[in-house]
């Protein structure tokens, strides 16, 4: 039995280097002075992992913001947004993926290798899960992966719901795509009154994204470790979830789902990989949860 879990272990290693973060919210009825908490291991030995200021700003009428693509190792970007950023050992500033109509002011935050806070105390988490539909840079128009996603949430809201529907409208509109081929992402959030895990892949045939989110219930704690944790969506229950506009039509238009019994989100968008990594994901939910 030893030897056998050990295996699991080394397998694990082997096989997801890049996919070992761990994301933990927490409603603020389960902490000691009524707070909300939310962090991450970000486990990536090769990551450009400066923290990096980025000031709120004004924006001319009509103006675009450029969406950049994403890279873990030094430099994760080169560009204006920061000083920090400038320092590029020569290199050329960093070619978007695309631009967004911009809005009149964008509040200031802090990043590293994810986005972290902003001003008014939205806060993230973040890491890796499988997804059965998928798409990925650069074998895709999509030009969204969620670390652009986030960035542009701190920049636009004061809640932790505005962030998740921004999120999850910036994916619909202009395609989501993973770090990696066959994988989704899950985005821990929160304000100080409220936490919530949002759940995002590509959407049907690569293009556009599917997304859910639920809320962290009272006096409780969620953990996500590099697997979707969302099951049954209530779509009645407005207060404690929230649904993209392409998940179920792109569950149906690929076969994943009948339309007729409840949508699991875990079970439906996920492949089963306790084949290939069993245990990956819940030895660590276990570890936190006991």
């Amino acid at each position: 039995m030893a030897a056998s879990w050990l295996q699991s272990v080394l397998v694990a290693s082997a096989l997801v280097v890049t996919d070992a973060c761990t994301s933990i919210a927490v409603d603020r009825h389960a902490t000691v002075d009524g707070s909300t908490l939310v962090t991450q291991t970000d486990d990536c030995a090769e990551c450009d992992s400066r923290i990096v200021h980025i000031p709120a700003r004004d924006h001319a009428p009509g103006s675009f913001r450029p969406v950049l693509p994403y890279a873990a190792s030094f430099p994760r970007e080169v560009s204006d947004r920061s000083p920090q950023y400038s320092e590029s050992d020569g290199r050329p500033a960093t070619k978007p993926l695309g631009y967004i109509p911009q809005v009149p002011h964008t509040y200031a935050y802090w990043e590293t290798t994810n986005p972290i806070m902003n001003e008014h105390g939205v806060a993230f988490g973040e890491t890796t899960t499988d997804a059965r539909l998928q798409a990925f840079q650069p074998n895709t128009t999509n030009f969204f992966y969620t670390h652009e996603a986030m960035k542009i949430a701190l920049e636009r809201c004061r809640t932790a719901r505005c962030a998740v529907q921004t999120m999850g409208d910036m994916c619909e509109q202009y395609g989501f795509y993973g770090d990696s081929p066959g994988t989704g992402e899950s985005v821990s959030v929160a304000d100080p009154e409220e936490a919530w895990v949002f759940q995002v892949s590509a959407g049907a045939k690569g293009k556009s994204a599917a997304w859910a989110a639920q809320r962290v219930p009272k006096g409780h704690v969620a953990v996500v470790a590099n697997g979707y944790t969302i099951r049954t969506i209530d779509t009645h229950d407005k207060e404690n979830f929230m649904v993209g506009e392409n998940l179920f039509p792109s569950a149906l238009a690929e076969g994943l789902w009948d339309g007729k019994g409840p949508f699991d989100f875990g079970k439906i968008m996920a492949p089963d990989t306790l084949q290939d990594v069993p245990r990956y994901v819940s030895m660590r939910m276990w570890r936190i949860y006991s």
